[in-house]
């Protein structure tokens, strides 16, 4: 009897460090991915539609630790596991949103600044070159 219980107690602790580790990597998953969202965020991408995703894996992700507190191992780790499945495809997405609003800040810094500077040199020459065309029919001008 005294060795059927160390075996249990043995299983159990096998167990309840699976749903720790399990958690845990949930937990790493779900901050990269908020540091993704906050990349893209920050380089101007709309990230609206991703956090639903995010709210979706936290919950999951809390759900998966109160069922770790209460001991309840198997459960935990299906939560987390299932935390962790609601990012999959999260990456690509996050970095698609960043690259688009970084090409769209390049082509925006293109138009607005450089197109602009150009256009008030072509407003400048053109100026210049028209005044010294009236000047020179009506030499009366100054």
């Amino acid at each position: 009897m005294f060795l059927l219980s160390g075996l249990i107690v043995q299983c159990r602790a096998a167990s309840e460090a699976d749903a720790q580790s399990t958690v845990n990597a949930a937990s790493q998953r779900i901050a990269a991915c908020y540091e993704e969202a906050a990349s893209a965020s920050s380089a101007g991408a709309n990230v609206s539609a991703l956090l639903p995703v995010l709210n979706t894996a936290g919950d999951l992700l809390s759900r998966a630790q109160l069922a770790l507190a209460s001991g309840d191992f198997n459960s935990s780790s299906a939560l987390a596991l299932q935390s962790e499945q609601a990012l999959v495809g999260f990456d690509a997405q996050a970095e698609s949103l960043k690259n688009v609003a970084e090409h769209t800040g390049f082509v925006d810094f293109w138009v607005n600044v450089v197109g602009s500077s150009v256009g008030a040199v072509a407003v400048l020459v053109l100026g210049f070159a028209v005044w010294r065309l009236v000047r020179k029919r009506y030499p009366g001008i100054t």
